[in-house]
């Protein structure tokens, strides 16, 4: 049994969500809708580029720009043998990341891999385009930005951290949850998770470290 905020949850009783999904729901799928509604305050038409789109947070970003209105959603995987997977995400094109340079300019561009794809991703943005950074997949080091490029170019750079801004903020972290769930259960959001038993923790960590992995991972405990 766990006690936490109210706030913090969201009540499944007749959704028809599976408890696989309903354990991947709550970290990607509430980050998708805050990131682009929150931090990169999404408009209708806007077009966005997603790094690692056939990962975890990566395959709901793509679903939920598409429900934001978005007016096209390009995704970048690190290899051919994840394209077909990141398009059933919602993306428009499927791109490999080192081709970036070809992609256009974006209004929103999400970045969780860090390093090249970094400063890439800045050199992608439209005027006035926000770059929100999420994590660093590649571990790579810091990426500098100096803030006289952002004051000339007219682009703004910002972080998202779930944990952080769920203990900042709990009311609307559970407002994102129970809307991500709503769109589960209604069909309109696709939460591809692949699960394994507890026993299991230590493969689950392989196929992470691995970067082969596409959707959510999730472990399952025996019922006692």
């Amino acid at each position: 049994m766990v006690v936490t905020s109210a706030d913090l949850v969201a009540p499944l009783d007749g959704l028809g969500i599976g408890m696989g999904v309903a354990a991947a729901l709550p970290s990607n799928s509430t980050t998708a809708f805050l990131v682009l509604d929150r931090v990169a305050r999404i408009e209708p038409g806007a077009s966005v580029l997603v790094h690692a789109a056939a990962g975890g947070v990566g395959s709901q970003l793509g679903q939920v720009a598409r429900m934001l209105g978005s007016g096209r959603v390009v995704g970048t995987v690190g290899s051919e043998a994840k394209i077909e997977t990141a398009r059933s995400f919602g993306y428009d094109e499927v791109i490999l990341r080192d081709r970036i340079a070809d992609a256009g300019e974006f209004d929103i561009v999400v970045d969780m891999v860090g390093g090249p794809a970094r400063r890439a991703s800045l050199d992608r943005l439209a005027p006035m385009g926000r770059l929100v950074v999420m994590g660093n997949a590649s571990d790579a080091e810091d990426v500098g930005i100096a803030a006289n490029e952002l004051w000339f170019t007219n682009k703004t750079v910002s972080g998202f951290n779930l944990a952080a801004f769920s203990a900042a903020f709990p009311r609307e972290a559970g407002r994102a949850l129970r809307r991500a769930v709503a769109a589960a259960a209604k069909g309109e959001l696709l939460v591809q998770v692949d699960t394994l038993p507890l026993e299991q923790a230590a493969e689950a960590h392989r196929r992470i470290e691995s970067g082969t992995t596409t959707g959510k991972l999730v472990l399952e405990a025996a019922a006692l």
